[in-house]
């Protein structure tokens, strides 16, 4: 069942933004303060049981005040407030259902469930001499098909409860009903064979307490029982006394409740609804306590482009590049001349192997739209075939019809963390073959790099507070370190597009290790970056990445007018973001900026962690397999990260794509395998580890929060063949192998454009 088609009803019947939670409570109930439904976790609840409970909490909501919910405390007692429940649930539901008709067939079915399980405690009774209040509670919750008889004496009262319209009708009919009940309890009981000399039952053996209904005889026992309880009483009293000391005002009070209710007729029990009580009861049988608690947070409102870095600003400085040994002697060269160098060493190596790619992107894209065109009779006689009208009846022009390919588009997130020291290099050459492929193709990209390491002396905590929202439950970026920096994109102009992909391969060469592509014979380190500290790499700040680039990613996908949004998130470890939750605000004299404090940073025993954001609310299961960045708080920073990531997906559509690099350790392999879907699979994990080891990357079947996930092996794995073809001979057989395998080879060994393009052709 999706919370979030259940919360847009929630929100449609009460014609206002209201939110629907699950939690651990025994029952349902509306928070007035907050304005949601507070629902159980149920075991087993059918979509129209689901109806039934929410249409009548929002109905509560709507029409009854704070004293008519069903743990008020009245002054009459238990007994009256089961009235009071069933008279303003004849009324509210009245009401419900005349706004919204559409839920008159639902709460019916529901209903008939409920009959069905025996919810109102009737098996095995006669509804006809049940007290008139149940009689009255079942013919408006369940209708007709209960069949129920009532006398001409209890017609006024159905009468009455029909035409219940405001809250004082409910308390008047129910006071009214309430009276009616004590008679018709008393009646009962003197229908009851009594303990008479003239009945068989009569044993002289018999406690019983007397009343005025016994007779004169037995008023010097009643007046002994009287002195007994008058005793009681004021043992009772002086109880009271000393708990007052401890108790809150509230416990006082339902104690003062439960006494008045016990003594509205000597001797006569309490009138009660049987069926409100055996409901309220059944109530719970539904519910599934957990001993763990559900986790609810608020997606925050962002001014996200506090938090992101334009192009212009990543690449607006003028960058020196250095020359010399691993141990220094280092002298600088024209940035000019390298950046050249170093773009056209780029085209050199990876040119003809992205036109190559261009080529089988298209002929794949339109072999499918081939396979889905349809063809379609038109109408009109075709005279060529006539001749063969005897032998055929498809003697009609017909015209195929081949629908347009979807607009796709791409939104990468690229890790910026220093565990990406050693893989970098290749990163930035996968990265800028897939955006040249893109840039051939016509799809539009957009490229974030998320990290942390940059010290902006400018950004002061009241700009922090400024870009999002601070009230209690919402998310909160504590970090002011934090930024998306757009590295590129497909909508920047020509000059900064050169000036960003030139200033990516410069980037690039601060990360060049011994073993890539060094100088062998000078023993010298290629011409190396100078970068400013927001380039630097630092931590996996995955989950603020999530939340920022969240708005950004829907702007880019508006502006394109996209109908497929891409997202691939290029990393090589988890989350080691906490995420801190507001607790309080409060404003602070003679500053410009709030104290705002926060709850739990990890609750300790959760096993669901929801994120609210209006009407919708996505929910993400813990597993318990994410221990990363924990340090024994309760829920993980990845399982942060993951809630988080499934309510991107949520709120932008977007077909989510990750590209996780791992050492090829097969002990790193397994257990990243492991967390990827959330569960331990041996089995599955040895088959899919033989194509690692061959192919250098396999596909994660049901990764959790992705559509589809590649682990790509790291080092060898990443880096981009260029070797020249090679041939036995010059006969047509070997030129043809020789090609093939240098085709083959060039083509694979650019990984995140290969698997790219299986997703998109």
């Amino acid at each position: 069942m999706e919370v979030k088609s259940k919360s847009m009803l929630a929100k449609l019947l009460a014609t206002e933004d209201i939110s629907v939670e699950h939690q651990n409570v025994p029952t349902a109930m509306f928070d007035l303060k907050n304005r949601k439904i507070i629902l159980p976790r149920w075991k087993e609840m059918s979509v129209n049981l689901y109806d039934l409970f929410v249409g009548h909490e929002i109905s509560h909501g709507l029409e009854t005040p704070a004293e008519g919910w069903h743990d008020a405390v009245c002054d009459s007692g238990q007994g009256f407030k089961s009235f009071l429940n069933v008279i303003e649930d004849c009324r509210i539901e009245k009401k419900v259902k005349a706004r919204y008709p559409g839920l008159v067939k639902s709460m019916a079915l529901g209903y008939r469930e409920l009959m069905e399980m025996d919810f109102f405690g009737l098996k095995g009774r006669d509804m006809d001499t049940l007290p008139l209040i149940d009689k009255i509670n079942l013919k408006f919750k369940c209708g007709a098909m209960l069949g129920i008889n009532f006398s001409e004496e209890e017609l006024p009262f159905i009468t009455a409860t029909e035409n219940v319209d405001t809250w004082e009708d409910t308390v008047k009919v129910a006071n009214e009903l309430y009276e009616y009940s004590k008679t018709e309890q008393a009646m009962q009981d003197a229908l009851e064979p009594q303990a008479d000399e003239f009945g068989e039952d009569w044993d002289e053996d018999t406690d019983f307490e007397s009343s005025d209904d016994y007779g004169d005889g037995e008023e010097s026992d009643q007046d002994g029982d009287q002195s007994e309880e008058e005793t009681q009483e004021a043992g009772s009293e002086s109880k009271d006394e000393d708990e007052k000391s401890s108790e809150s005002e509230e416990e006082s009070e339902s104690t003062d409740a439960k006494q008045g209710g016990d003594d509205i007729m000597e001797g006569t029990p309490d009138p009660e609804s049987m069926t409100d009580k055996a409901f309220r009861n059944a109530e719970e049988s539904l519910v599934e306590m957990n001993d763990k608690d559900i986790m609810t947070v608020n997606f925050p409102k962002l001014k996200s482009n506090t938090f992101v870095m334009q192009s212009s600003e990543v690449w607006n400085w003028t960058p020196e590049y250095r020359k010399g040994t691993y141990w220094g002697n280092e002298i600088q060269t024209n940035n000019v001349e390298v950046e050249n160098k170093l773009f056209n060493d780029f085209q050199t190596r990876n040119k003809s192997a992205i036109n190559l790619l261009v080529q089988q992107f298209e002929m794949r894209r339109k072999a499918t739209s081939l396979k889905k065109a349809r063809e379609n009779k038109t109408g009109m006689l075709n005279d060529k075939k006539l001749w063969a009208y005897k032998l055929t009846d498809d003697l009609f022009l017909s015209t195929t019809t081949t629908p347009d390919g979807q607009n796709h588009g791409m939104f990468m997130f690229v890790d910026m963390s220093g565990s990406m020291y050693q893989e970098m290099t290749n990163v930035v050459e996968q990265l800028l073959i897939q955006v040249s492929f893109c840039k051939k193709v016509g799809i539009p990209f957009d490229v974030y790099g998320f990290g942390n390491a940059g010290y902006y002396e400018d950004f002061t905590r009241k700009m922090l507070q400024d870009a999002q929202s601070k009230q209690s439950g919402d998310i909160y970026i504590d970090d002011e370190n934090f930024r998306l920096l757009q590295l590129i994109s497909s909508e920047l102009s020509a000059p900064m597009y050169a000036k960003a992909f030139k200033g990516l391969l410069g980037w690039a060469t601060t990360y060049i290790n011994r073993n890539n592509r060094l100088d062998k014979e000078e023993k010298i380190w290629q011409e190396r970056y100078n970068q400013p500290r927001h380039m630097s790499l630092s931590s996996t700040p995955l989950a603020t990445a999530m939340l920022v680039g969240r708005d950004i990613a829907n702007e880019f996908k508006q502006r394109n007018r996209l109908e497929v949004l891409n997202t691939i998130i290029l990393t090589d470890g988890y989350n080691t973001d906490n995420i801190v939750v507001v607790e309080d605000c409060m404003e602070l004299e003679n500053t410009d900026y709030a104290q705002v404090t926060f709850r739990h940073r990890a609750p300790r025993e959760v096993s669901e962690v929801y994120i609210k954001e209006g009407a919708i609310s996505t929910k993400h299961v813990i597993s318990g397999l994410y221990g990363t960045g924990n340090y024994g708080r309760g829920i993980g920073y990845q399982d942060y990260f993951l809630a988080l990531l499934k309510h991107y997906q949520a709120t932008t559509g977007s077909r989510m794509i990750s590209f996780n690099i791992v050492p090829a350790k097969s002990s790193a392999v397994r257990d990243s395998y492991f967390a990827a879907i959330s569960k331990y699979d041996y089995e599955g994990f040895q088959t899919k580890y033989k194509t690692f080891r061959s192919e250098r990357f396999m596909e994660v079947p049901n990764a959790v929060g992705y559509d589809t996930m590649f682990m790509i092996m790291g080092g060898k794995g990443l880096e981009v063949d260029t070797e020249e073809m090679e041939v036995k001979s010059n006969s047509k057989g070997d030129l043809k192998r020789g090609f093939m395998k240098f085709a083959k080879g060039r083509s694979a060994s650019r990984v995140f454009l290969n698997r790219f393009i299986d997703k998109v052709a």
